[in-house]
Formats: structure tokens, C-alpha cells, sequence
């Protein structure tokens, strides 16, 4: 499940967010597709992250970190023009999520600033690897 906590008025009006598989497993390939409309220019180099991982109250990792960086971590990278124009958005990452992911019920938080400190987005991801095997 995904919820999108953008505020109204952000710099980026999400209009469609899916993870494909929706119940990703751990050591494989999942593919973020998000779409949206920019009401300014953004350099996807200087979006600024903050990525949090619990496990229930627990804090697994907290990591704040430049859009490349975090694409780097989950086993992605940034593709297509960096330098995106106001207007409509889209762009589709493969990540991986990683082999060792804790098993039980995650809940994933991503905050994205411009440069400028203008919110761009605040997402919430939950996902279940309570029943998930480590593939061989």
C-alpha cells in the first residue's frame, strides 16, 4: 500500500504511484512508476531525501541523502533527462529490494525536497514480508 502525504500546493501534484509487483519480495526487482504535474522546473540531482524504515515502533535505518544517492542504495539510478521542466512528470525506477530485508510489516517513508526547500513529496509505503522467503 502506498499513501501520498503531499501536501496540496506542493511542486509536484501526484496524479498515479504504483510498485509493480505491488507485494515486492525480498531480493528482487520492483518497479516504481509515478506520474504526476510539476508547477515548476526541478533538477532531479539537487532533490534532497530523507528515507526511514521501521519495523512497528522499531527505527531500522534513517538516511538523508540526494535523489541519486537513495536510486544508488535501492539498486536504481536516475535516467532520463535530470533537468525536468514544469508540466507533466513521469518516470518509472527498477530498484531491488535488498536480500536481508527484515521479515514482518515495514513501513517506508520518503520525503523530497527541491533544492529551494520546497516540499515535492512525502510518501508512505507499507509492505508485508512477514510470509517472504530469501530466494535461493
Amino acid at each position: 500500500m502506498i499513501e501520498d502525504r503531499t501536501f496540496p500546493g506542493s511542486v509536484l501534484e501526484i496524479q498515479n504511484i504504483a510498485l509493480t509487483p505491488a507485494q515486492p519480495e525480498p531480493g528482487k526487482q520492483v518497479r516504481l512508476d509515478l506520474e504526476g504535474e510539476l508547477s515548476e522546473p526541478v533538477d532531479l540531482r539537487e532533490v534532497t531525501t530523507e528515507f526511514t524504515v521501521k519495523l512497528g515502533m522499531v527505527k531500522l535505518m534513517h538516511r538523508s541523502c540526494e535523489l541519486p544517492e537513495l536510486l544508488a542504495m535501492l539498486g536504481g539510478e536516475l535516467s532520463g533527462d535530470a533537468e525536468v521542466p514544469a508540466g507533466p512528470f513521469a518516470r518509472s525506477w527498477t530498484l531491488r529490494v535488498p536480500k536481508d530485508a527484515p521479515r514482518g510489516r515495514l513501513q517506508i517513508t520518503l520525503r523530497a525536497e527541491t533544492s529551494a526547500g520546497e516540499e515535492l513529496a512525502d510518501l508512505n509505503f507499507r509492505l508485508d514480508f512477514q510470509g517472504s522467503r530469501v530466494p535461493s
